[in-house]
């Protein structure tokens, strides 16, 4: 009987212990890469576009055609000279500059006895209208996207470096007066271009990503999980590295069936309702639910997401959790697929 209790004061002594140990959690980020899927999937053999630039001859002699069309990249789909599935055309008319001027500024300081001391710089300031666009239309006619000009709004304003006196800013717009509006036409057309290439990336192609996927470790050293932590977290760490945009989900399952297994038990051993415990058991909903969502298994994600929520320790990431996995279905429903993680297939065209 005697030993029973000693036994019985033992476990006590230990349980007493291990809920006094601080519970501090550590951020750990790994790079988890995948594929987009688009909003607007093609059938296969759609899945090829051309470009065209729609501009004036001024416009053209500035930005040439053919570099926009060579800069101009879609992953997944095929670019056609002519008659490609989709259309992406870039628009420009001239730009139009409504005055030039030369702006006087102002500076002041102060010394020490309070006399304020006033010096002028100057500088070229442009009035302009410049409104390049893009559409993007389907074989069938159907405007996809577009941006629209926007040619009753308020001016741009283009202002160059500060100049000492009025006659350097003078000579200076004089000398440069076409080459800024060969910038400023460069620039802009540049990102209406990037604009386009990023559109029709999310609606129809499937480039590569990666995100931060954070996790929370123990950071505690001499809470009694710590050593089984971190060796968890290297095993995360390696597996999150082995899934790459063309694939490995499947081996990833495989790999993570003990730690999802040590994850889970760790929720049976933490099972008071105090702040440390709660801490204890964050850290297996939460991590579980990121895998889940590595392992593109949403629905058990969300599963642990609604546990972290209940756990009522930091409940706004089980809904954060809960959105991701929600996006990830209806991506998976719209494209026809379970995965983010496959190789490129093109068209045969």
């Amino acid at each position: 009987m005697k030993k029973f209790y000693f036994v019985l004061f033992a476990m006590l002594i230990f349980s007493l212990a291990v809920s006094a140990q601080s519970v501090d959690l550590d951020r750990s980020y790994f790079k988890y890469a995948y594929r987009n899927l688009p909003e607007k999937p093609l059938a296969l053999e759609n899945r090829t576009y051309s470009v065209y630039f729609d501009a004036t001859t001024k416009v053209k002699e500035i930005q040439d055609a053919e570099m926009i069309k060579a800069n101009f990249n879609l992953v997944g789909l095929q670019k056609l000279d002519e008659n490609g599935y989709l259309k992406f055309t870039i628009i420009s008319d001239d730009l139009i500059v409504e005055k030039y001027d030369i702006e006087t500024l102002t500076h002041e300081s102060k010394d020490k006895s309070g006399k304020v001391t006033r010096t002028y710089t100057f500088r070229v300031t442009m009035a302009y209208k410049y409104n390049p666009y893009y559409t993007i239309v389907d074989a069938e006619g159907t405007t996809q996207a577009s941006t629209k000009p926007s040619f009753f709004g308020s001016a741009d304003t283009y202002a160059s470096d500060e100049f000492k006196s009025s006659k350097e800013a003078s000579q200076y717009l004089k000398l440069n007066k076409e080459i800024i509006i060969e910038n400023i036409i460069r620039n802009k057309l540049n990102g209406v271009v990037s604009a386009a290439i990023n559109q029709g990336n999310q609606l129809f192609g499937y480039k590569e990503l990666s995100d931060n996927m954070l996790f929370w470790f123990l950071g505690s050293k001499k809470h009694p999980e710590f050593d089984a932590h971190q060796n968890i977290l290297n095993e995360v760490k390696s597996l999150i590295a082995s899934i790459s945009a063309d694939g490995g989900i499947e081996q990833a399952r495989e790999v993570a069936k003990p730690i999802i297994e040590y994850l889970e038990s760790v929720k049976g051993k933490y099972t008071e309702d105090n702040r440390k415990h709660r801490k204890m058991r964050y850290s297996s909903y939460y991590n579980l639910g990121m895998l889940y969502l590595a392992l593109e298994q949403p629905d058990l994600a969300i599963e642990q997401a609604n546990g972290l929520i209940e756990n009522d320790y930091d409940t706004s990431d089980g809904k954060k959790i809960q959105d991701h996995a929600d996006k990830m279905k209806k991506a998976f429903d719209v494209n026809g697929t379970s995965s983010r993680h496959f190789e490129l297939v093109m068209p045969n065209v």
